[in-house]
């Protein structure tokens, strides 16, 4: 855990879901059709939305991009 906290926790922030989110989410999703694994993508949106972001970091760019174009600016890969 110490390890955790020191490398990884002490430079971001978490965010707390709250039964509102999910059902955001879930409207928003239904509504540009996104289904499948990238509900789990339009919940990191949706967190890095309300937490004003400055970067998110994700494996999988292509995805994000797909469903959220306007974060290009923030998206990364951490390669």
């Amino acid at each position: 855990m110490h390890l955790i906290e020191e490398s990884i926790l002490k430079y971001f922030k978490i965010y707390e879901f709250k039964k509102e989110d999910y059902i955001d989410v879930k409207k928003n999703s239904s509504l540009y059709s996104i289904k499948g694994g990238m509900i789990y993508d339009a919940l990191h949106i949706h967190a890095a939305q309300k937490m004003k972001a400055n970067i998110v970091l994700t494996l999988n760019l292509k995805h994000f991009l797909s469903i959220w174009q306007e974060g290009k600016k923030i998206l990364k890969s951490p390669e």
